[in-house]
């Protein structure tokens, strides 16, 4: 789902990495020079470190939810697959989603991204959060 504003928003509930493959074909044909900023989450049973190292060509910055559900991937557990992979540049220490999208936002510009993806309950977070007049703002 696209929310277009000043700053459009993309929810995206691939989590696996055949889906963020076809997301990464999707960001690229469709938003060729728009710098991405990504909203992310993951169940720590999915193939997390795959993932980042599909996606990470394409998103300009990371900023990590913390999810309130036990399937969900710790910062920790997140911490550490992050230090693994080839991502620079990764924000942490967030409460919920609401922290992650203001902080992301705050790192945004005109003609930028957001992504809100990696998880059905991450989505769903950012639907229950936040309206979308707040989302366009």
């Amino acid at each position: 789902q696209l929310i277009e504003g000043e700053i459009p928003v993309l929810l995206d509930v691939g989590h696996n990495p055949e889906a963020v493959k076809t997301l990464v074909e999707y960001l690229t044909t469709t938003f060729p020079e728009k710098r991405i900023h990504a909203i992310f989450s993951m169940m720590k049973d999915k193939d997390i470190a795959s993932v980042l190292e599909i996606m990470n060509p394409v998103i300009y910055d990371w900023f990590f939810v913390p999810l309130t559900n036990p399937r969900v991937a710790t910062e920790s557990m997140m911490r550490r697959i992050f230090s693994q992979s080839s991502v620079a540049k990764v924000s942490f220490g967030f409460t919920d989603f609401s922290e992650a999208y203001q902080a992301a936002k705050m790192q945004s510009q005109k003609g930028d991204l957001l992504l809100v993806f990696g998880s059905f309950l991450l989505v769903s977070d950012c639907l229950i959060n936040l309206t979308e007049s707040e989302l366009t703002k």
